[in-house]
């Protein structure tokens, strides 16, 4: 015991109110070191990313694409200088008022305008996006005057894609259209973002990264309405490749100018290398109506035309051949040694086949005809008697032998079909029934 302590002093006790105290501030630290932790760790990326978008920018400076000339250098598809409207979603604080604004001065869509502007807010909501394209200098007036009422803004020059003849050759060419959100996730174009524009028919789909080019960016100092006050630095873009093609123009005009208004296609090749001199089909579209996007309701309009005007019908309409495909079976019956150019063959007008008269177009017949005969008066009933001896699968292998049938000819044009060479395990294939010789 202490010297001068009590032997009946009572040991002193903690008061419960300060371990309260203590567990309390303990709590609070608890919660105020896990959330700088969060806001440094697990957003600090995020954060530092909005930091610098408040005074710096990096905008992507759009490339030349590529022209398009005919055979003899004639200009077919150019560039013709416009405006892109970009915009920044998180520099927006009211996105519905901002379209609702942009709508009523450029008289679009705010409907539309609002979707643009949503799909884009949340992929990348701290990098400028393109909003629309195609603005002429009078639309550019109009925002610049009323720049002060919205945020988050800055329009960049840029080219639309421009037909020298709105109706030449429109499914050859083909068309720009923006950039789907399948197309994006595809992996395909790592360099596009939602909102641009890339080739979605014709040349301009399969000659994409050929024609497009290589963008360039811009580094920059921005205030607070996002006007540009100092340049940083700057990678300047490559341009697209031109192309120039077998087509002579002069033709395919007045291969246009015969089909009319009337569907069909005509295709004229040189015989000598087989380049293709023109390939109409009809009836056309105009491309300048996706100068600078298409609308949805001409957009609607094309898709539910009764004649199906976006249809190539040069490389993807699928029409039985008519009497053309004599030749074709006149070569494969001399290849197979069924014939020879002598053989003589009565025509009576038609051909009975078990019960079912199978008739030539020439009611009374063409009597005793050979194979030079034959092809000169187009003698159905001649190929019709060729036909049953040489039988299908020699037919088939032959025409595929020969005139490469039933198989891609290797367009550049991605909408072109192989067409169909039937034969019998094609039948059997498709159908589950053996081949009849009157088929």
């Amino acid at each position: 015991m202490t010297v001068g302590q009590s032997p009946y002093a009572e040991t002193p006790q903690r008061a419960p109110w300060l371990t309260i105290i203590k567990i309390f501030m303990a709590a609070v630290f608890s919660v105020l070191i896990l959330r700088l932790w969060f806001l440094q760790v697990r957003q600090g990326h995020e954060y530092l990313q909005k930091a610098e978008n408040n005074h710096t920018r990096q905008v992507e400076i759009n490339t030349t694409r590529g022209l398009i000339v005919d055979r003899d250098g004639r200009l077919l598809v150019e560039n013709e200088v416009a405006y892109d409207l970009l915009v920044t979603p998180n520099e927006v604080s009211d996105p519905e008022a901002l379209a609702q604004g942009i709508a009523v001065i450029l008289g679009r869509d705010y409907n539309d305008l609002l979707n643009r502007y949503q799909s884009f807010a949340k992929a990348s909501p701290y990098t400028a996006n393109q909003w629309l394209t195609g603005l002429t200098r009078a639309d550019l007036s109009l925002i610049e005057s009323r720049r002060y009422r919205f945020e988050g803004l800055s329009v960049h020059l840029n080219s639309v894609r421009k037909p020298v003849e709105g109706n030449f050759a429109p499914h050859t060419i083909g068309y720009l259209g923006q950039i789907s959100p399948e197309q994006l996730k595809s992996g395909e174009y790592p360099d596009l973002k939602q909102g641009e524009l890339l080739g979605q028919s014709g040349l301009e789909q399969s000659l994409e990264p050929y024609l497009r080019g290589v963008k360039g960016s811009r580094l920059t100092t921005v205030d607070s309405k996002g006007r540009v006050l100092e340049e940083l630095g700057a990678a300047y873009p490559r341009p697209g490749h031109n192309v120039r093609l077998t087509i002579d123009s002069r033709l395919q005009r007045v291969a246009q100018a015969l089909l009319g208004e009337r569907s069909g296609a005509i295709v004229v090749l040189d015989p000598r290398n087989f380049e293709i001199l023109a390939l109409a089909s009809s009836p056309l579209y105009n491309l300048e109506d996706f100068v600078g996007g298409i609308s949805s309701e001409r957009w609607r309009s094309l898709n539910e035309d009764a004649f199906s005007p976006m249809q190539n019908r040069a490389v993807n309409g699928l029409y039985p051949p008519g009497s053309t495909f004599k030749i074709a079976v006149a070569s494969a019956a001399l290849a197979e040694g069924i014939i020879t150019p002598e053989t003589s063959i009565n025509c009576s007008g038609a051909l009975k086949l078990g019960n079912y008269p199978f008739h030539c177009w020439a009611r009374g017949g063409h009597g005793q005809i050979n194979l030079h005969n034959s092809l000169k008066y187009s003698c159905d009933v001649y190929y019709y008697e060729v036909g049953r001896r040489l039988g299908v699968d020699r037919l088939a292998a032959r025409v595929r032998e020969f005139f490469g049938l039933g198989r891609k000819l290797g367009l550049e044009l991605y909408s072109e079909q192989a067409g169909l060479v039937p034969d019998q395990d094609w039948k059997l294939r498709r159908y589950g029934r053996p081949w009849s010789v009157g088929e």
